[in-house]
């Protein structure tokens, strides 16, 4: 039996008690705050520790705090005529909103085909980007119309959103390259069935 006068006293001491029990409970069931998942488009994740042992090492730098310290560009397109890419970028500094990313995949005959991306992994514009980490970047070329061949894959950034003017871009060498792209690989178009008879009928 509670004593006079302390009735709502010792009311509000237990709701306080079940109160913080109940917090506990859902903190234990919640478990501790997670930081959201960031994947590239094709479920890969965005912050990796290394490139994959199959990236060739590449170090291109620009006119702004960015570079590009490893590629993989693959021998040839897949089954559906697309080049599958990536690139592992570090952002050391501020870097104005309106730069994207270009990408000229030349052919054997001078066609021109794009992989030109504003946004990191398709989720960080630069500006907003995780400093001096590894920020790994997914994306691709559809060549399947392309002739055979040997292509070119040059990289480079650009005001996308501003001016459309392109940002230097200085190659391994330290040399700044022709139109302020870099030669980061190449790959191959073979040549099918239809392109063979088409060639044997010239």
């Amino acid at each position: 039996r509670v004593r006079r006068g302390m009735g709502p006293w010792v009311g509000m001491a237990g709701a306080l008690v079940a109160l913080g029990v109940g917090a506990a409970v859902a903190r234990s069931w919640m478990g501790p705050k997670q930081l959201p998942v960031r994947e590239n488009p094709d479920g890969a994740p965005i912050l990796v520790p290394q490139p994959l042992p199959d990236a060739r090492p590449l170090r291109v730098t620009f006119g702004v705090p960015a570079e590009v310290v490893a590629a993989k560009i693959p021998p040839a397109p897949d089954e559906n005529g697309v080049v599958p890419m990536t690139l592992y970028w570090k952002v050391h500094g501020d870097v104005p909103r309106s730069v994207g990313i270009f990408v000229h995949v030349i052919g054997p005959d001078g066609t021109r085909k794009s992989g030109d991306h504003e946004l990191i992994a398709g989720t960080y514009f630069f500006k907003d980007a995780p400093r001096d980490v590894l920020l790994r970047d997914d994306f691709g070329a559809n060549v399947s119309d392309g002739k055979p061949g040997t292509w070119d894959v040059y990289l480079g950034l650009w005001h996308a959103g501003g001016d459309g003017s392109r940002v230097p871009a200085f190659g391994p060498d330290g040399q700044r390259g022709q139109d302020d792209r870099v030669l980061i690989g190449r790959f191959i178009v073979p040549e099918t069935d239809s392109t063979a008879a088409e060639s044997d009928t010239r």
